[in-house]
């Protein structure tokens, strides 16, 4: 099924399909890694923020460059533009 039988969105692995990660353009907390990773995926962007957090915590050093570099090197989502 291309749509949610209950609010139309697209599913997720359908808008997605095709892309490497990316930042999400919306409902990023700092710079979207956590929310692109998680909308890439299919997983919670609760989960996805909790790993990070608690890799930040036991590994701070390479969490933080990497959240970094991610920041950097990902593309931000590309929203569709619709002509009104």
């Amino acid at each position: 099924m291309s749509e949610c039988p209950y609010c139309g969105r697209k599913n997720a692995d359908e808008r997605y399909s095709g892309r490497g990660p990316f930042r999400a353009a919306h409902g990023g907390k700092v710079f979207g890694v956590c929310a692109g990773i998680a909308d890439h995926f299919g997983w919670s962007r609760f989960s996805v923020r909790l790993v990070t957090i608690l890799a930040l915590v036991f590994f701070f050093p390479a969490t933080l460059i990497a959240y970094f570099l991610a920041a950097l090197l990902l593309d931000r989502e590309h929203e569709p533009h619709y002509d009104v």
